[in-house]
């Protein structure tokens, strides 16, 4: 590696860590500064949301009973009010609803001839002169009366009052219902709310009705009076500060009962919100200390290797040919140990972004995202290369059609280009987009979006083109021809030459503001190579740019295996969902040794309804395996005491889970450790960091199948 490359390196990284660093530091503030009033509104809206709970059960109460009411009102024996026919009837009632103190029909005259149950000394009883029958003589409808305590039962009771209509629509009188008060507690789970936390019913002329705690034994008494219900009883919805019945402030919420003119209410000592809000601060700060300080790690831990390596290159500088490969190979090597951070970082960002619902919370989680997905980019380019340039990068022999790898392109691109205004094209013969080929087309869609992506990046207005087409065919394959046009900024001539050298930008105004690590096109250049091809550019400054790249592409042999799709396809159905419908409570053996990873993987096994169980290293695994049959094992491969390989080929070898499908999910990414993972008897690998996207389909996948065809299975499958 050349002096010149050295720098530029450092120079890079340590420019990423104090952009991200000071990202986060802003971020971090940013929480400290919203998250309090934030908490409080959100401790608000609970406790409104509690009281309108408490009224809507109030009033779906009031509604049953009215719809008994009326039923019960339009039968004949009701309108006859003779109680030889109609005490039978209301009896019966009563026993069915126990929640009845009574059912009692009432004349014109105000007299109770029919009762469900005894009258005292045999005699209708006279309520002429009580406030619910001179209010449903006047407004001869469905009311509830204010409570009062009942002369039969002894309780508070409401009398709910529904009229009583003859054939001819004559007004005969009514069925009253006294209803015990005690069946409208909604019985919230206290253990959930904080302490000292007050709820019930009050009537709209003030008579408290019930409250879930009642020291001052106030309930069947009128608090009308008192500041706090007073200020309920104007407002009847919403939320306010009052002063308690035992002298503490609280934050209060009132909601209506609509059938009732009733007023549902809660009440929470404030110094309870507070406590609870700040709890609430310190977990957001707490989020972001933590993302802030694994990044943070994660950059030291990069920047130390690279200077590491750095020190072992210098003393092979006189050979740069093969100090370059060392530093490719030394690189390669550190996969596992920057992709397990990277795995704990975006791991628990998700799953924090999955239950978080605070929307400044999720944008700040969000923003972590981005600037991992960010770093993940550039370690992956510096893998990449790495391997280019060790000769450890294996293409792919796959059936595929030149179509649907523009399609993947334009569905990752497309929304960038409308995003800033321009056209983007796309333009190959349908007979060419549409022809079997066999190749690698996920390497030719990262050139194209290397290609595409940087064309986007620097054009502000116009359009961005792709064009394809076939220069040569021969009998064993084809020579394409691709053209990636914009009409940007273009690139002036001394910048041209240095355009594919690996860490090297444009060094103008105009395009070093726009970032990038340098080495897009030349992992662009080696790729096209390796698959028997060139790249070039034509461009002027102010006119646009012209990337093109030629390839070959083999055509398929007969009987060649069905051709598979060059990308991701958007699934028709969420994978995590049907997981969750089809296979809830499946088991899960997790082998896992690092702490932070064994959280982030259990969590989004568990999110989707699977049952974990979790080894720390590959012994503990291999002796789970050997106590019980699981349904799937999910197998880390450098792990203490016993290593991944080693584990599954022990399992492999005997007990209840030899057929059961054994998926690697490690950070070593490389074509050889896919390979050792199958050749041990595992059936499919998933590299780290993790995307839980593809976890989810491909447990769905593997889930699925017979235990015997999961068996014989690879990841070639």
């Amino acid at each position: 590696m050349s002096t010149r490359v050295e720098a530029s390196l450092r120079w890079y990284l340590y420019a990423l860590a104090g952009v991200v660093a000071v990202s986060l530091v802003g971020m971090l503030g940013f929480t400290f500064y919203s998250a309090y009033e934030n908490a409080l509104a959100r401790e608000q809206a609970r406790l409104g949301m509690l009281t309108k709970l408490i009224a809507g059960n109030a009033q779906a109460i009031l509604e049953r009973n009215r719809e008994r009411l009326e039923r019960l009102a339009r039968r004949p024996a009701m309108a006859a009010m003779d109680p030889a026919r109609c005490d039978p009837i209301l009896a019966d009632f009563r026993d069915v609803f126990p929640e009845f103190a009574n059912l009692a029909t009432v004349d014109l005259n105000g007299l109770a001839p029919c009762s469900g149950v005894p009258q005292p000394g045999g005699k209708p009883v006279s309520v002429a002169r009580t406030e619910w029958f001179k209010r449903g003589m006047a407004e001869k409808r469905f009311l509830v009366g204010q409570p009062f305590i009942g002369p039969i039962t002894g309780k508070l009771v409401a009398v709910l009052l529904q009229p009583v209509w003859g054939d001819a629509g004559a007004h005969l009188g009514f069925i009253g219902l006294p209803l015990d008060l005690e069946r409208f507690d909604p019985r919230l789970p206290e253990e959930t709310l904080p302490p000292g936390t007050r709820f019930g019913l009050m009537a709209g002329e003030g008579t408290l009705i019930w409250r879930n705690v009642d020291p001052e034994k106030l309930v069947g008494k009128n608090v009308g009076h008192l500041p706090g219900p007073r200020k309920g009883l104007e407002i009847k919805d919403g939320n306010y500060l009052s002063v308690g019945t035992d002298n503490v402030e609280r934050y209060t919420a009132a909601a209506s009962v609509p059938a009732a003119g009733w007023i549902a209410f809660m009440t929470v000592p404030t110094t309870e919100i507070r406590r609870q809000v700040l709890g609430a601060t310190l977990r957001s700060a707490l989020i972001g200390t933590c993302a802030l300080t694994l990044v943070g790690i994660l950059l030291f831990h990069l920047l130390r290797r690279i200077e590491q390596a750095e020190r072992e290159l210098s003393r092979a500088k006189d050979a740069a040919e093969a100090a370059s490969r060392a530093k490719s190979t030394f690189l390669a090597n550190m996969s596992h140990e920057l992709r397990t951070p990277m795995n704990a970082i975006m791991g628990l960002t998700g799953l924090a972004l999955r239950h978080a619902t605070e929307p400044k919370l999720r944008d700040q989680l969000g923003k972590i995202d981005m600037a991992s997905q960010h770093l993940l980019s550039v370690i992956n380019d510096i893998l990449d290369i790495s391997k280019i340039e060790a000769d450890r990068l294996i293409l792919e022999k796959t059936g595929f059609r030149l179509g649907e790898v523009l399609e993947n392109l334009v569905s990752l691109i497309g929304h960038r280009a409308s995003g800033k205004g321009l056209r983007l094209r796309v333009d190959i013969p349908p007979e060419l987009a549409q022809l079997a080929l066999v190749g690698d087309p996920l390497r030719l869609a990262q050139v194209l979006l290397n290609l595409a992506g940087n064309a986007i990046k620097f054009t502000e207005r116009g359009s961005v083109s792709l064009r394809a087409r076939l220069l040569e065919d021969r009998p064993d394959g084809l020579i394409l021809r691709w053209e990636v046009q914009d009409t940007g900024i273009g690139i002036a001539a001394p910048e041209l030459r240095r355009l594919f050298l690996a860490f090297e930008q444009g060094d103008s105004s105009m395009t070093r503001k726009y970032g990038g690590t340098g080495l897009g096109l030349a992992i662009s250049q080696r790729l096209v190579r390796l698959m028997g091809g060139e790249i070039g550019v034509d461009s002027e400054p102010g006119t646009g740019s012209t990337f093109w790249f030629t390839l070959r592409l083999d055509k398929p042999a007969s009987g060649a295996a069905p051709l598979v799709a060059a990308g991701p396809a958007a699934a028709d159905e969420v994978a995590e969902t049907r997981l969750r419908t089809a296979h809830a409570g499946a088991r899960i053996l997790l082998a896992e040794d690092e702490p932070i990873n064994q959280e982030v993987s259990q969590g989004l096994l568990e999110d989707a309804g699977l049952s974990v169980d979790l080894a720390e290293d590959g012994a503990a695994a291999v002796e789970l395996a050997r106590l019980k049959h699981y349904d799937l094992i999910l197998m880390d491969m450098q792990m203490p005491r016993l290593n991944g390989l080693d584990a599954t080929r022990a399992i492999r070898a005997e007990g209840p889970n030899r057929t059961t499908p054994i998926l690697a999910m490690t950070a070593n990414a490389f074509g050889e450790d896919r390979q050792a993972c199958i050749d041990a008897g595992m059936n499919e690998h998933l590299a780290k960091p993790i995307e839980p996207q593809l976890l989810y389909e491909t447990l769905l996948r593997w889930l699925g199948r017979p235990a015997d065809d999961a068996a014989d299975r690879g990841v070639t499958d």
